[in-house]
């Protein structure tokens, strides 16, 4: 497996810092004034969004909101910790928030609209015999879509988490996992194993998800993710792998 690719907006160059909010409308400053942006966190997506040992909602999605915070004026609040994509989906789904994190588009959530991608990674297999019968994937990603079909060879195994799923790979209950190589990476690391890996034609792109009538708050998430640098995204990528 190669290093993990982070989306690197190319245009940044051109976009200096200093005029940050003199690019947001005054309909968007007004809206960033007097709202209170409530988000849900996955407690398992190590290191993208978990939760450590002392209990507080860490790593590069939390660092992202702190940037685009910093940049826009946006107040981000935390109001669930849940433990699967699926119920941040639906937490979207049923406006009990305004923001779901680290989701790309699919068919299913045509209730939602997306920012563009901050975080780019491959999607790997991890497989513990050479060739895998069942694989193991986390319940309400968009890659089972794609697995199922493009693998109809393989038997699909769904799990609450990423770790989850790599844990029943360590216990022989499954031949292989599919997850982005970020948390594989890290996975691979915190459990000290190792296993071959391969990527897949499918690549993770993380977007931020509003619902569709919020277009107003995807355009100032569009422009703060614009605002931020590549000296921003290497920091944040060093900081975690």
């Amino acid at each position: 497996m190669h290093v993990c690719r982070f989306i690197i907006f190319f245009f940044l160059l051109t976009v200096s810092a200093c005029d940050t909010q003199g690019r947001y409308t005054q309909e968007e400053k007004e809206y960033i004034a007097s709202n209170e942006i409530t988000w849900a966190a996955e407690s398992s997506l190590y290191p993208i969004i978990f939760l450590d040992n002392k209990g507080t909602i860490d790593g590069i999605t939390k660092d992202y909101l702190e940037l685009i915070s910093k940049k826009s004026g946006l107040r981000f609040k935390l109001v669930s910790v849940v433990q699967s994509k699926q119920e941040v989906v639906e937490l979207l789904r049923n406006e009990k928030i305004d923001l779901a994190t680290t989701l790309k588009p699919s068919p299913e959530r045509v209730f939602a609209t997306f920012s563009r991608p901050y975080i780019d990674s491959d999607m790997v297999m991890l497989k513990r015999i050479s060739v895998p019968k069942t694989v193991g994937i986390s319940r309400g990603y968009a890659v089972g879509i794609f697995l199922r079909n493009t693998r109809q060879d393989l038997q699909i195994s769904e799990f609450e988490t990423d770790e989850i799923g790599f844990r029943a790979l360590m216990n022989d209950e499954i031949d292989s996992v599919v997850m982005n190589e970020i948390s594989a990476k890290a996975l691979l690391r915190k459990y000290n194993k190792k296993y071959d890996g391969s990527e897949i034609s499918y690549d993770y792109l993380a977007s931020f998800a509003v619902r569709k009538d919020n277009t107003i708050l995807l355009h100032i998430l569009d422009k703060a993710i614009t605002d931020i640098t590549r000296e921003e995204q290497l920091e944040i990528l060093r900081k975690w792998l």
